[in-house]
């Protein structure tokens, strides 16, 4: 059945209006089409190499879902295209501060915890809380988003990239005014690690954000390797300038891929949480839709 359309600012539907009359008119908005993807992140770090082409794999089926699948609203094709880009534009720029500094590949990560679990079970919770112990190390909004350079402890709680990250999110609740209620989000506040294996495309968050089945279908036939290899190259970059005795880690999606964690972190912890479906599934249904909602008029 089809869901009620999310409630939306003047300002947002407006958009979203004229956005979708120009597309009627036969004139498209911001397509996303994976050669002008690359070419646009290519030119804005002037770099070429993106450590790798098995990524395009995942890039190319969920631009292929995004297209049939998600009806994306103007505002919508607007955050995916800044999504995937600054997937992109990271992963060129990440392989290049590698290939400049080599030694970062002789990085130790000792014992990662690993926070697993439906979504909607406390992870979250527990996630924050473990993340205060002053000697864990947990990947927050801001570094996630933007990892090079790599922090440095001496400016960590300074670094500029902390208040570009927080004028990002103040537009949230302008898109989702719900969402705050359901999921908290700020800078410095610990990131899921389906962020960082989003810039490997092998992440379920694009399913919960979007309506994209058949790409979480060719996902859930996928091996993740590959994904937690990066995974590791991108803590290690993460802690080269600015460590911790432990890592906290945490993201529903790590359910799907214990095997592969223990074959990439041999050491690994694994903190499972637990909470009764029958609850769970209202409450993920509930996240699913406003995150849905913020680039989608159409939700099943």
């Amino acid at each position: 059945m089809a869901a009620p359309a999310p409630h939306r600012p003047l300002s947002i539907r407006l958009i979203n209006g004229v956005g979708a009359t120009l597309r009627k008119l036969g004139l498209p908005l911001l397509e996303r089409d994976e050669a002008g993807l690359l070419r646009a992140a290519r030119r804005s770090t002037r770099l070429e190499d993106f450590g790798g082409e098995e990524f395009r794999t995942g890039l190319s089926r969920l631009l292929e879902s995004i297209d049939s699948e998600a009806h994306l609203n103007v505002i919508g094709r607007i955050m995916t295209r800044a999504m995937l880009l600054n997937c992109l534009t990271n992963r060129l720029q990440l392989h290049d501060h590698r290939r400049r500094h080599p030694r970062l590949q002789e990085q130790e990560i000792r014992r990662p915890l690993f926070i697993v679990g439906l979504p909607r079970t406390g992870t979250t919770i527990l996630f924050n809380l473990l993340a205060e112990d002053p000697q864990s190390r947990a990947p927050l909004t801001w570094e996630v988003q933007w990892p090079c350079p790599p922090p440095r402890s001496e400016t960590f709680h300074t670094d500029p990239r902390i208040a570009k990250m927080a004028k990002q999110l103040s537009f949230l609740p302008k898109i989702a005014p719900n969402l705050r209620a359901i999921h908290e989000f700020a800078s410095e506040l610990p990131q899921e690690c389906v962020a960082i294996t989003g810039h490997e495309l092998a992440s379920v968050q694009f399913h919960v954000i979007m309506n994209v089945p058949s790409y979480q279908a060719w996902l859930d036939r996928q091996s993740f390797l590959l994904a937690y290899r990066f995974h590791r190259r991108f803590l290690q970059h993460l802690q080269s300038e600015h460590g911790g005795v432990r890592w906290v880690l945490k993201s529903p999606g790590h359910l799907a891929a214990i095997e592969d964690i223990l074959a990439v972190y041999r050491d690994a912890c694994i903190v499972h949480t637990h909470r009764d479906p029958v609850d769970v599934m209202p409450s993920l249904a509930s996240l699913s839709y406003t995150l849905r909602g913020m680039s989608s008029d159409v939700i099943d």
